[in-house]
């Protein structure tokens, strides 16, 4: 690890405050920094950065995060992938609750948005308290496939399909749909360099 993000406590004005978080596990670690330097360079001041990570059997990971200046939370990984990333989510909202946020951008571990990304999605949310930026599926491949690169979510949305969560949380988070974008920002994907091309693992959004 180099330079340490900013301070999450981040500043407060009468603007929207918004926790940048996601889930992850060690094997997200290449893009550790990368994630880092991104949610350092965002223009919008109402900010903190949180993740939770579901590394197998150890605390190491989160300690790494925790050293780069990110405040983070260990959840045990369950067998079922999306299961794990509703308990994830459940540690991003209490945090946010915490914090008094109004907001939570999940931003998946792999990925890199540019320094305008809070301003531009809060500017297109609408009622459905939900907007969503795609990203091509690991630079382009394979053609014509997109995945999900960050989703700004209201609070209350985020609680209210946690609290009644009956699905998986693929559903959860996107049932009903909110606003979808693609090609508004650069958004990137980052592929590990040891290890071109996804090969899943632990439950790192």
């Amino acid at each position: 690890m180099t330079a340490a993000c900013t301070s999450y406590t981040g500043n407060r004005d009468e603007r929207p405050y918004v926790l940048v978080a996601c889930p992850t596990y060690d094997g997200k670690r290449y893009a550790l920094q990368a994630w880092a330097d991104a949610y350092d360079a965002f223009t919008y001041p109402n900010r903190s950065a949180f993740m939770v990570d579901n590394s197998v059997e150890h605390l190491d990971y989160v300690h790494t995060i925790r050293a780069s200046g990110i405040p983070a939370a260990w959840v045990p990984r369950l067998p079922n992938f999306w299961d794990t990333i509703e308990l994830c989510f459940w540690k991003i909202l209490r945090r946010a609750e915490w914090l008094g946020a109004t907001h939570v951008v999940s931003v998946e571990a792999d990925v890199i948005c540019p320094p305008e990304t809070l301003s531009v999605l809060l500017s297109r949310i609408d009622a459905s308290g939900l907007v969503s930026h795609m990203v091509p599926w690991r630079d382009g491949s394979p053609d014509g496939c997109w995945s999900l690169g960050c989703a700004l979510f209201e609070v209350e949305r985020l609680r209210r399909g946690l609290e009644g969560a009956t699905d998986s949380m693929e559903c959860v988070l996107f049932t009903p749909p909110g606003v979808s974008l693609h090609g508004i920002l650069d958004i990137r994907h980052l592929n590990d360099p040891d290890e071109p091309g996804w090969t899943g693992g632990g439950a790192g959004k």
